[in-house]
């Protein structure tokens, strides 16, 4: 990662930056939505362990948010011929679905949970959506963890 004279190159650094933050988002979010979520529910009361788990889920967020954005520039500073195409496109999906997860579904279910609209059939349908997305950015941040090695 050096070069020479033990200066460390700018390029090099940044992708050893861009890493870490998708390690940091992915690991983050396969912990809390594989480990700490489900022990919360065996813990406390169904309520209590879901604002927890909400919250961990936001930290998560921010954590997506940053990796992804930082991941985002970099691609597509970079333009790897044959290769930038597919990873802008792997990591603008991650970052649409983190985002609508975030800034549509989550303050739904909120609302739902909280009593501000009905809940009926639609908070187990916009939870389900959320749980399917949620999955779906986890399994494309290891795609995109594995092409970056």
């Amino acid at each position: 990662m050096r070069g020479r004279g033990g200066v460390i190159h700018p390029s090099k650094f940044a992708a050893a930056v861009e890493y870490l933050l998708l390690v940091a988002w992915a690991g983050g979010a396969w912990f809390a939505g594989l480990v700490a979520a489900p022990q919360l529910f065996t813990m406390m009361p169904s309520a209590q362990a879901g604002n927890v788990a909400g919250m961990m889920f936001h930290s998560v967020f921010w954590l997506a948010l940053a990796a992804l954005g930082y991941c985002l520039v970099r691609v597509l500073w970079k333009r790897i011929p044959g290769r930038w195409r597919v990873d802008s496109g792997l990591v603008s999906l991650a970052l649409l679905l983190v985002l609508v997860n975030e800034v549509a579904l989550h303050p739904w279910i909120a609302a739902m949970r909280d009593g501000a609209l009905p809940r009926e059939r639609w908070f187990g349908i916009a939870h389900g959506t959320s749980s399917v997305l949620y999955l779906l950015t986890c399994l494309l941040a290891v795609v995109i963890l594995l092409r970056r090695r």
